[in-house]
């Protein structure tokens, strides 16, 4: 006959369903970061324009606080740079497409990407690329037009992708555009894009 006690540890047990554990290793999705760049670039007519040799991180942003005004149900960052996690998942964002159990997931990538990623050069055309410093020391918008791309940021699957693109002209030219990318056969596809500003 079996005790109480064991009785009770045998429901805790099972009453504990384990959470789920995520890894984020960058170093992992180097290659599908070179793909999905890859794709958009194919999908440009450059002409002259470079490409940024560096991506920059998106940082997820968690907490409400940080990307909406107290009490008001409104939008307040405008940074490149930063997402809410809200857009992403978002099932009344006609855009967002992460699903509702990849929040975790989400906190996990945010926390393992670094700030800047390099391209490897040698998986595409060198002539292409532009350096961080040209831009940082150019003086006078000194410099050709360029398109900067973000790190990618994947769903739970790694079947799916986010990117922002921003097109630098000099002063107040250029534009900006946001990429889904949906991994298809072993290719990255374009599956949706939209524009989010211009100057």
């Amino acid at each position: 006959m079996k005790t109480p006690i064991s009785i009770l540890i045998i429901i805790i047990i099972f009453s504990c369903s384990p959470k789920e554990k995520y890894n984020y290793n960058i170093n992992e999705r180097k290659k599908d970061i070179n793909d999905i760049i890859n794709t958009l670039i194919n999908n440009e007519e450059l002409g002259d324009t470079k490409i940024l040799s560096s991506l920059r991180k998106v940082n997820i942003l968690f907490d409400k606080k940080e990307f909406y005004n107290e009490g008001l149900d409104i939008l307040i960052t405008d940074s490149e740079f930063e997402i809410p996690y809200t857009t992403l998942i978002n099932p009344n964002n006609p855009f967002g497409f992460f699903e509702k159990n990849e929040i975790d997931f989400l906190k996990v990538q945010n926390n393992n990407t670094p700030d800047t990623v390099f391209l490897d050069k040698s998986y595409f055309n060198k002539d292409s690329f532009i350096e961080p410093q040209v831009i940082l020391r150019s003086k006078k918008f000194n410099y050709p037009s360029y398109i900067e791309y973000t790190i990618p940021i994947f769903s739970k699957d790694k079947k799916l992708a986010y990117v922002k693109e921003g097109y630098h002209c000099g002063g107040l030219c250029g534009g900006g555009k946001e990429y889904i990318l949906k991994k298809l056969k072993g290719k990255w596809v374009i599956i949706d894009s939209w524009n989010t500003w211009i100057a």
